[in-house]
């Protein structure tokens, strides 16, 4: 405590005294390194911040590539089924033309429209796909995990006691 006290008298004493006790606004600004050395220090760090940034692009392209990709694939498969379905369809229409000979009043529409076809949505059908094949992977088969006999050590050290 006498210690603490002869310190706050010691600075009230410097300060009636009109003597300077604490540090510069800019002490923290002042740089042990020079100004030829900062400049090379930033523009190494603009080039790697460049390089990350060209980095992040290229793997967004990526991305957008492969989702591309996807999306075409999943859109002619769609396009695949409807247009068996369709086949599958006019065929059964053919056989109730053979089968009722006498009616040619048979509405090919009837065959081929069941119900209205709304717009398909491609991403909502992307996503419903994905979760199907996310919840097969779940309760897929299980990898076996090999034990080791339990004994199997004990016996070499027996042998190596020998």
């Amino acid at each position: 405590n006498m210690t603490l006290q002869d310190a706050k008298k010691g600075v009230e004493m410097l300060i009636q005294s009109n003597v300077k006790i604490g540090r510069p606004d800019d002490y923290f600004a002042e740089m042990l390194k020079s100004d030829e050395l900062m400049r090379k220090i930033k523009a190494k760090s603009l080039k790697q911040e460049e390089k990350i940034k060209q980095f992040e692009e290229k793997k967004l392209r990526i991305e957008n590539k492969k989702f591309g990709r996807r999306m075409k694939a999943f859109k002619q498969e769609l396009k695949s089924k409807d247009r068996k379905e369709n086949n599958s369809k006019i065929e059964q229409y053919k056989q109730a033309v053979k089968e009722n000979s006498l009616e040619n009043d048979l509405d090919i529409q009837k065959f081929l429209t069941d119900k209205k076809k709304k717009k398909k949505n491609v991403m909502e059908l992307m996503r419903q796909q994905n979760q199907q094949r996310a919840e097969s992977k779940k309760f897929g088969r299980k990898k076996k995990v090999q034990k080791k006999r339990p004994g199997k050590h004990s016996r070499k050290m027996k042998n190596r006691r020998k």
